[in-house]
């Protein structure tokens, strides 16, 4: 009885389309219409859904469009996941070791333009906590990645603003009764590549460095390592203006290039309160 308020999508890459229906015996193409659970045969499921298109075959959607698509959504008022290399995802079994479920609740095109604490971030501690709560993923532990700078603002020093950023996190945390790991990540030396006009390219939309996407890429593996199950990214609201949506899936691209299986998730739905 829920409206449907969130709209899931393939990300836009070179990689070869999967149909996940011809894995299931239920869409089996053997099977004939009275054993098949949803009484429709599968010439019939295929004229509404035709196959995956073929790799060596053109796209028929145009990268300005796909970026187009997110626009509208997001002016209907929809919540947008992107999701990448969900192939490579390893379901998880009772006797695997122990993995977890990272999310990096800032917006990593542009930190300096938004914050861990907005509509957008809590939607993606939302979206890792219902995964968390399915019966195959409790074994796995939500980790959060709290990028900091040590030159950040207000005058504070390294120490001090670390201290105070996981503190104050911890604390929204546990209004918001989830239990997850905190790591903090040193961003300086990524922050180093963005160049000297940072606060422009927030602001103005001016392109970010491949060295400053790429560094970024390179930490999010890094500090995930080879015990993370699944990331959430923020996804940053796509330009307006549409002669920047092919430079803007490009530096989602390189930011999300060989991370393993990741959600990159605008949220637009207020899902939490910290309020009686």
């Amino acid at each position: 009885g829920m409206k449907p308020n969130t709209l899931v999508l393939g990300f836009y890459d070179d990689a070869s389309p999967d149909d996940y229906f011809l894995q299931d015996q239920l869409f089996s193409p053997s099977l004939s219409p009275k054993d098949d659970a949803f009484g429709v045969d599968a010439t019939s499921l295929q004229a509404h859904f035709p196959p995956a298109r073929d790799p060596e075959t053109p796209r028929l959607l145009p990268a300005n469009d796909y970026v187009a698509m997110i626009c509208d959504a997001l002016k209907m008022h929809k919540n947008i996941v992107l999701a990448r290399n969900f192939p490579l995802l390893v379901r998880p079994e009772a006797s695997s070791p122990a993995m977890y479920i990272d999310v990096w609740p800032l917006d990593l095109l542009r930190p300096q333009a938004s914050a861990y604490v907005d509509v957008c971030s809590l939607f993606l501690l939302q979206m890792a906590c219902i995964l968390n709560m399915a019966a195959s993923w409790r074994r796995f532990q939500l980790r959060v990645f709290l990028c900091v700078e040590s030159r950040g603002g207000g005058g504070s020093d390294g120490a001090s603003g670390w201290i105070a950023a996981e503190a104050k996190f911890r604390e929204l945390l546990s209004k918001l009764r989830i239990r997850a790991l905190i790591r903090v990540v040193a961003w300086d030396r990524v922050a180093a590549l963005r160049g000297p006009n940072a606060e422009g390219q927030a602001l103005n939309r001016e392109p970010i460095s491949c060295e400053y996407l790429k560094a970024a890429n390179r930490a999010v593996e890094e500090e995930g390592g080879a015990e993370t199950g699944v990331r959430f990214l923020y996804l940053p609201r796509p330009p307006a203006d549409p002669a920047l949506h092919q430079r803007y899936l490009e530096e989602l691209d390189t930011l999300t290039a060989g991370l393993g299986p990741t959600l990159l998730i605008h949220g637009l739905t207020p899902v939490t309160c910290t309020e009686l």
